[in-house]
């Protein structure tokens, strides 16, 4: 019974990437090709190789499994290339030869050499060396041209010789013969093309001609070892016919006859003048990578294989310190023991690269950073060998940008700093600046810079320079006035910054600051001191040793000198002291002891004048004098009277109170002299508020936070105050109260000063008082008779207006005083003139006349009106007045007397006024008439 063998099974397959272009990489890549198609040891798969235009294809024949198994290990082992399978299937026959792996190189159509797959060819030769592939061409080259019998040994050889690999060669190749004199025989076409001549042009040309001066010895020296029959390969220059050098890798194969003389020579050569370059460019390149960075080479296991200088001499060693050491000597203990360490060279094994910036150990333990790339290095199958690591020492620059972002840090914790765009638009804000502002850093983020400023300035040309300054890159500092979300003022102390970027434009502005509101407010203060000094005051400045540095008009006024005149002389020439004592004098200043008193200078025409002075040593930042600056006032004038007026001084200070207050208030300070006054000590009412000083019922009046808000608004008040003092006894001063006013014209504080006329307001009282019981009842506090006339006559001047004049008498008095005394009833006409007061109108005048008569002067009242008023007297009196002794009852009775009608005069209208009451009284009592002129006798009744 027969069995049927299975078809052959055929594989044909081509690389996706290009060879790599220099020869001895070629090599080594086919090489490891042939290497692993040996290993497969199927010796059932034959398979041939080709390479055209820089790739290389590959057919696969035999049993199916077979071949897929072989094609399945060679595409996993040259991932690299990126192998694809171009067609795969059965095949009516086998047309490889079986065996090593066959190769065909150079044929201008490697994929129909394998599609026609010819005659088989010879096994690739064990050797895989670029001299080997050399020499084999060189053989085939031979073969081909002298049609010479194929050479002993076949398998030396690895072209065959037919026409097609002939051609191959031809184009692939630069082939030429030489004579043993060294002269061209014949050469190829592409030989003849890579010195710029035509085949036919070098034939019987001497070989010497086309090589560089240079070279000739060298070459010499080869031709006889060839002589010897001594293949040589050599990278030559050789010169083209236009004068130009070209690089050829040439493969000289001598052939000696049969008395071993040398016949001829044939040169198999290629063109490698860009490979040269190439490598030239790739060593400049390594140099210059030696001379710029640190590099060191290590096994895959980290093993130092070796270093550069450069690396040397960062970390300190030798190089046979180093050579043979693991990486780790370079890494702190615990980096190296850590799992990232591990992870490094686990990655680095596997070809995976690393960079960053790191910080190594060098010799003696010093801290080293580097910025380094470790690079796995590739054999020619694809996988890692060992590592080159490229590192630049950045120690200096790492501690100086340490160095840079401490100081930042260290700003941004004593600054207020905010960043804006170059529009002004804010980017970021630190906590100092969100805290001295109030605003969160939601609330600033995206806003521009203009919410800080007043409006009115935002919109100004001094803004708009502002940030177009900035914009060209000018920094901004001063003091400026900003903002807060409260609507606040304050003060900073800033510089605007603009920050570069790698081309040197301004690409955003940050801000530091300091706030400085409360410096600037001591600063104002102490401005607005130092120019009040100098206008009242003469100022000189001195050296230690006594030299006039600087002097103010008012100084030079006062001694007839112009400052050119005094400038650099010595203080002495003011004086008439004696030279040890003014040597004395300045040597306790220069110690920082300052001087005071009167002293006596002379003007430049000799004249004496006293100056009240003081010597005052300024210090440095250091607690050392510097300098001395002298505050004076002409006294000259003053001196005879100076007793007089140390008395006059000495009890105005005694005399004066000084107070100073918050706006809300609270007393910050006060004198002895206050203290005294009020009976308190300082520590009872600093800290307290004004009100303590008032009785209840003035703190709560509403006059009294009038009062603060007048002086809150900058408004200044001066007058007569009454306090309460410590006992509770009424305090009266005359004082003022004036606001101390800001930078911006608003009050911030205010000062008290003030005199204690508790006196001579008690004598004011008491002349009131007298002046009051002259023109007052004193039983009823209501004015009298004198007070009446007064007002009469003043309300009666021409031309007289309407006035009515009200005669009262009360009823049923005289039995109330009788029966119950005159405390009794005192009581009662002091409650019958407090209803008339709230009976009358606020232009109408109440008067005592008589023991139980009262007058009331309304103007401008009509018939009706006085009518009404009659009737509300009449009512208020009748009612029962209540008392100690029980419910007493009295009456009134009214007579009216109206001008100009019935008298122009006190007098007359008076008399007639009572007559009318009198009528009342006739008529009934509890009633009031009106008295009628002419007639005297003729009047209008009228009754409550």
């Amino acid at each position: 019974m027969s069995s049927t063998q299975p078809s052959p099974y055929r594989l044909i397959a081509s690389s996706g990437s290009v060879l790599r272009d220099r020869l001895d990489d070629r090599c080594a890549d086919l090489a490891g090709i042939v290497t692993s198609m040996r290993r497969l040891r199927m010796p059932d798969v034959a398979s041939v190789i080709a390479v055209h235009k820089g790739r290389l294809h590959l057919a696969l024949e035999g049993p199916r499994e077979e071949v897929e198994a072989a094609w399945a290990q060679i595409a996993a082992a040259f991932l690299h290339m990126e192998a694809r399978i171009l067609w795969q299937g059965e095949t009516s026959d086998r047309r490889l030869p079986r065996g090593p792996m066959h190769f065909v190189s150079g044929e201008p159509g490697a994929q129909q050499v394998l599609s026609r797959l010819l005659d088989p060819l010879p096994a690739t030769p064990s050797r895989d060396d670029a001299g080997t592939i050399l020499e084999a061409l060189a053989q085939a080259a031979e073969h081909r041209t002298r049609r010479a019998p194929p050479p002993e040994n076949p398998a030396d050889i690895l072209f065959v010789t037919r026409s097609a690999e002939a051609e191959a060669l031809d184009e692939g190749f630069g082939t030429a013969v030489l004579s043993p004199d060294r002269e061209f025989v014949r050469v190829n076409a592409f030989y003849g093309a890579l010195l710029g001549y035509a085949p036919g042009d070098l034939a019987g040309r001497s070989y010497d001609s086309t090589l560089c001066v240079t070279d000739e010895d060298h070459l010499g020296r080869l031709w006889e070892a060839m002589r010897r029959g001594e293949s040589v390969q050599v990278d030559r220059r050789a010169m083209r016919r236009d004068g130009t050098e070209v690089w050829l890798r040439s493969v000289y194969r001598p052939r000696r006859g049969g008395a071993g003389d040398l016949r001829d020579v044939t040169e198999i050569a290629v063109d490698i003048t860009r490979e040269k370059l190439r490598q030239l460019d790739e060593r400049g390149q390594i140099t210059a990578i030696n001379r710029s960075q640190t590099v060191v080479h290590f096994a895959l296991d980290g093993t130092i294989l070796d270093a550069n200088p450069l690396f040397l001499a960062v970390m300190g060693y030798r190089r046979e310190e180093v050579i043979g050491r693991h990486h780790r000597m370079f890494v702190r203990p615990a980096d190296a023991g850590s799992a990232d360490y591990a992870e490094l060279w686990n990655g680095l094994a596997c070809g995976q690269g690393r960079t960053a910036e790191i910080r190594r150990v060098g010799k003696g333990g010093r801290a080293v950073w580097l910025q380094a790339s470790y690079n796995p290095i590739l054999d020619m199958a694809g996988r890692p060998f060992k590592v080159v690591k490229y590192a630049t020492d950045v120690t200096a620059e790492k501690l100086q940008r340490a160095d840079y972002e401490w100081q930042i840090a260290a700003i941004d914790k004593s600054n207020a700093v905010i960043t804006f765009d170059m529009g002004g638009v804010i980017i970021d804000a630190n906590a100092n600046f969100l805290d001295a502002f109030g605003y969160t850093l939601d609330e600033v983020v995206g806003h521009h810079h203009r919410m800080f400023v007043d409006e009115s300035y935002s919109h100004g040309a001094e803004y708009a320079r502002f940030w177009r300054d900035l914009g060209r890159g000018l920094h901004q500092f001063g003091q400026y006035t900003r903002i807060d979300k409260a609507g606040r003022r304050i003060w900073l102390q800033a510089t605007y910054n603009p920050i570069f970027d790698m081309d040197g434009k301004p690409f955003k502005i940050v801000k530091y600051a300091t706030v400085v509101t409360e410096e600037r407010l001591r600063q104002a203060e102490h401005q607005g001191q130092i120019a009040a000094i100098h206008k009242a005051q003469a100022v000189a400045a001195f050296d230690l040793d006594g030299t006039i540095l600087d002097a103010n008009r008012r100084f030079l006024d006062i001694l007839g000198y112009r400052l050119a005149d005094v400038r650099g002389r010595p203080h002495g020439m003011l004086t008439r002291s004696g030279q040890e004592e003014n040597r004395a004098f300045w040597a306790d200043l220069a110690q920082g002891r300052h001087a005071s008193g009167e002293f006596k200078h002379l003007t430049s025409d000799g004249r004496d004048v006293w100056l009240q002075a003081t010597y005052n040593p300024i210090l440095d930042l250091e607690g050392r004098p510097f300098k001395v600056v002298l505050y004076a006032t002409d006294v000259t004038a003053e001196r005879d009277r100076q007793a007089a007026i140390d008395g006059q001084l000495t009890a105005i200070h005694r005399s004066q109170g000084v107070l100073f207050l918050a706006l809300d208030g609270t007393i910050h300070e006060i004198n002895d002299h206050l203290l005294s006054v009020l009976g308190y000590t300082r520590e009872e009412l600093v800290g307290q508020h004004h009100g303590v000083l008032l009785d209840a019922e003035d703190a709560a009046n509403p006059d009294y936070a009038t009062f603060w808000e007048t002086l809150r608004g900058g408004g200044f008040l001066s007058g007569r105050y009454r306090l309460s003092g410590k006992d509770g006894r009424e305090v009266w001063l005359q004082a003022t109260y004036n606001p101390i006013l800001d930078l911006d014209g608003r009050a911030h504080r205010i000062v008290s000063l003030s005199t204690d006329v508790t006196a001579d307001v008690a004598m004011a009282d008491a002349y009131r008082d007298a002046q009051r019981q002259a023109t007052c009842d004193a039983a009823t506090g209501l004015p009298n008779r004198v007070r009446l006339l007064s007002h009469m006559t003043a309300a009666l001047k021409p031309p007289v207006q309407r006035l009515a004049v009200l005669f009262l008498d009360l009823d049923r008095f005289k039995p109330v005083n009788d029966t119950f005394g005159h405390t009794v009833g005192d009581r009662v006409l002091r409650e019958v003139a407090d209803r008339m007061r709230r009976t009358v109108g606020k232009d109408q005048l109440a008067a005592r006349v008589g023991g139980d008569e009262f007058v009331i002067v309304a103007p401008g009242l009509s018939d009706d009106e006085i009518a009404a008023l009659c009737g509300r007297l009449i009512a208020a009196i009748a009612a029962p007045i209540a008392d100690e002794v029980g419910a007493l009852s009295v009456g009134v009775s009214i007579g009216v007397a109206i001008a100009p009608a019935d008298g122009s005069t006190p007098d007359t209208l008076l008399h007639a006024a009572d007559t009318a009451l009198y009528r009342s009284k006739e008529r009934g009592r509890g009633i009031f008439t009106v008295f009628e002129a002419p007639a005297a006798d003729t009047l209008r009744l009228g009754a409550a």
